[in-house]
């Protein structure tokens, strides 16, 4: 935790400096912002898709594909929504890219489950028909929905995840350094006050030297 820093006494000289500085702390809160929106929706509806897919799991007389199915897809959405919160606290584009990576595989988990899913909804005759069946468990549909939903989701995260790891690529080429967090912002402001204060510190001392020698020729 960073506590007791005074924002006057970390002035800088160089107002062009702290206005670069301003701008990187803005782009780089509007990053971790954005990130955190899209890693969010994840992890609220993992945990849904997995309570669904054991209460299907632990209806069913017999154990099929289906019924199992929101579980694993739940705990991969619930990890990818975690992976994104990553990503937004390190802001760097390696792991950007990595989010939008995983969010790719998600929205192929979510197809597949779908796929899956859309089974409990219909009987298979022995001489390869099928046909819709009569009650459908609400349960099945609702996991459907949740599926949908976050499949829609992965898609979306995917683009604006990738178009925000180009972005970031781009003012690391142009501004040739590295984009810093908050908490990085924060620790070097910490050390310029360091600096500053030990600086301050010297010539006091320095001060304090001259006037004692100055107090003991007056003696003399």
């Amino acid at each position: 935790m960073v506590s007791g820093v005074v924002d006057t006494s970390a002035s800088s000289n160089n107002p062009e400096a702290d206005e670069k500085r301003k701008i990187t702390c803005l782009r780089c809160c509007s990053v971790t912002v954005l990130l955190v929106l899209l890693s969010v929706p994840h992890m609220i509806l993992g945990l849904p898709s997995v309570v669904v897919g054991v209460i299907l799991y632990s209806d069913a007389h017999i154990w099929l594909a289906h019924t199992v199915s929101p579980i694993w897809s739940g705990v991969c959405f619930f990890f990818c929504g975690v992976f994104g919160i990553v990503s937004a606290k390190r802001s760097t584009p390696y792991t950007i890219f990595c989010f939008s990576s995983f969010c790719i595989i998600s929205l192929m988990v979510g197809i597949i489950d779908m796929q899956l899913l859309r089974l409990g909804l219909v009987n298979h005759t022995t001489d390869g028909q099928t046909f819709l069946k009569d009650n459908v468990d609400p349960v099945i549909n609702i996991a459907l929905g949740i599926a949908g939903a976050e499949s829609f989701i992965c898609a979306l995260s995917a683009l604006f995840s990738c178009l925000v790891g180009q972005h970031v690529r781009k003012a690391l080429r142009a501004g040739g350094q590295r984009v810093i967090t908050r908490e990085q912002i924060i620790a070097q402001r910490q050390e310029q006050i360091r600096q500053q204060r030990e600086h301050e510190r010297k010539v006091l001392e320095k001060m304090e030297k001259e006037r004692a020698k100055s107090i003991r020729y007056h003696r003399v």
